[in-house]
C-alpha cells in the first residue's frame, strides 16, 4: 500500500544511551518529512542519544496542514525536509515568518542533496542548522537538535529581557515627565510672588533713591529675591541625570 503523504502520527520513543547530556526536560519533536523511512531514521538516532522518554515524536508527511500541526502541538524543535511532495522547507519557513513569529520552534533543515542555495535560504528564513541526511549521525543530529532549541530559548531569553528594559525605560521616561511638569508648576508657583516684589523694589528704589534708608531697604529686598530666584533655581534642576539616556 502506498504511504499516505500526509501520515501524521504521535509517539514517545523509549531507547535509553546516557553518553550525551540533554537539555532539562522532555523534548516534543516534529518531523515533517513526506518519506516513513526517512522519519524512521530520525527518530532511531535521535533516540540511540538520550534517555527514554526523552522524546516525544509527532510525524507529520507533507507541507499542508503542517502550520496547523505545528500551532497545536507547539513542539521545542521541527525536523523539517526540504523536499516534500507539495512543496519545501523554505515555504514551511515562509509560512512562519509570515505569522510573526509566533510559533516558537526551532528549526533543524534536512535534505537529501547538498546545495549552497537551500542552506543560505534555509538560514536566511529561520532554520537553526542544516544537515545533509546521508550524513547523519546519532550525535551530529542530537546535537544540532539540543543546540537549536538552545539557541531559540536564549533568543527568547533575550527578546524577553529586551521587552523589560523597554518597559522599564518607557515607564522611567513617563515618570521623568511627570516629576518635570510638577517641577514647572512648583517652580511657576515660587517664583511668580517674586516678581512683584522685585519690580516694586526697583521702583521703591529709583523714586526714592535719595534717601539712603530707603535705598538701603529697597537693595536688600532686591537682593534677598534674587537669593531666591537662585535657590528656586538650583532646587528646581534636572530631576533625573542624563546618563540614563532619556
Amino acid at each position: 500500500m502506498a504511504e499516505n503523504p500526509c501520515f501524521h502520527s504521535k509517539r514517545t520513543e523509549q531507547q535509553v544511551n546516557h553518553h550525551m547530556k540533554p537539555l532539562s526536560g522532555a523534548i516534543k519533536i516534529l518531523i515533517l518529512d513526506d518519506n516513513e523511512a526517512d522519519r524512521e531514521m530520525c527518530r532511531r538516532l535521535l533516540a540511540r542519544a538520550a534517555p527514554a522518554g526523552r522524546y516525544q515524536f509527532i510525524d507529520h508527511g507533507c507541507l499542508a496542514g503542517a502550520m496547523d500541526v505545528a500551532r497545536a502541538e507547539k513542539p521545542h524543535c521541527i525536523l523539517l525536509d526540504y523536499s516534500l511532495q507539495d512543496g519545501t522547507g523554505v515555504d514551511f519557513l515562509r509560512g512562519l515568518q509570515a505569522c510573526g513569529g509566533a510559533l516558537e520552534s526551532a528549526v533543524v533543515m534536512l535534505t537529501g542533496m547538498g546545495s549552497e542555495f537551500i542552506a543560505v535560504e534555509s538560514f536566511k528564513t529561520g532554520a537553526q542548522d542544516y544537515l545533509m541526511k546521508d550524513r547523519l549521525t546519532s550525535e551530529t543530529l542530537h546535537n544540532a537538535v539540543e543546540s537549536a532549541i538552545s539557541t531559540v530559548r536564549t533568543r527568547h531569553r533575550l527578546d524577553a529581557q529586551h521587552r523589560e528594559r523597554d518597559r522599564l525605560l518607557h515607564e522611567l521616561r513617563e515618570e521623568k515627565a511627570r516629576r518635570e511638569r510638577f517641577m514647572g508648576t512648583l517652580s511657576h508657583h515660587l517664583r511668580t510672588p517674586l516678581t512683584p516684589v522685585m519690580i516694586a523694589a526697583g521702583i521703591l528704589r529709583d523714586t526714592h533713591g535719595h534717601s539712603e534708608e530707603v535705598r538701603k531697604i529697597a537693595s536688600v529686598i532686591l537682593s534677598n529675591a534674587e537669593l531666591q530666584a537662585r535657590v528656586i533655581d538650583e532646587m528646581l534642576g534636572p530631576v533625573i541625570p542624563k546618563s540614563y539616556g532619556l
